[in-house]
């Protein structure tokens, strides 16, 4: 009997020392337990926008793409540029060789009494070529980067009809009517080229 009072006595002991030594351990256990409740909370909201992420992210990878395209056919675009820069410096040089002789040319000719009539045209017939290339690169001109920051007073009438007058051909073919408006006719301080690719 006395034994089995002892075990009685020894149980709560036991007990107790238990929970001295667990209760640090689930006190900690709840805490995360209730961190863990309120982060699944928190997920909980995060979800929707994670989902919106998602689809704003599948939206924008081919807007991506796009941009990489365009920016990879600007570098194209520049180094054409830089080339037709080139060209048209170059041409102005030979055009201006070309006129040069093609003038000391037809002074020989006149001062000669037998001609063939044929060298009269020839030379006019080089004339009116070397007009007409000049002018296709004096309208390219102004959209090259060395004149492209230079501003002049433009009189937009002015400027459409000889816009006109350089694509008459072509709008012909396309059937596209172009007319001028005269009446409202207004100056702008700007850059031809750049207002050429604007039109």
């Amino acid at each position: 009997m006395k034994g089995v009072v002892e075990q009685t006595k020894k149980e709560p002991l036991f007990s107790s020392e238990t929970e001295l030594r667990t209760a640090p351990m689930l006190q900690q256990i709840e805490e995360l337990l209730e961190k863990a409740n309120r982060l699944l909370v928190e997920l909980g909201k995060l979800l929707p926008l994670a989902k919106k992420l998602e689809q704003d992210a599948a939206y924008l990878e081919p807007q991506i793409q796009s941009l990489e395209e365009q920016i990879t056919q600007f570098s194209e675009l520049a180094g054409l540029g830089l080339t037709v820069e080139a060209l048209t410096h170059e041409l102005y040089n030979i055009l201006d060789r070309i006129s040069t002789q093609t003038e000391g040319i037809s002074k020989k000719l006149k001062t000669t009494s037998e001609t063939d009539a044929s060298f009269f045209i020839y030379v006019e017939n080089v004339k009116t070529f070397l007009k007409n290339v000049r002018n296709q690169i004096n309208h390219l001109s102004p959209s090259l980067k060395y004149n492209r920051e230079q501003k002049q007073d433009i009189r937009l009438a002015d400027f459409a009809n000889e816009l006109l007058e350089h694509y008459q051909a072509r709008f012909d073919n396309q059937g596209i009517e172009f007319k001028v408006e005269t009446q409202r006719d207004f100056t702008i301080s700007a850059n031809q080229g750049k207002i050429t690719q604007i039109f």
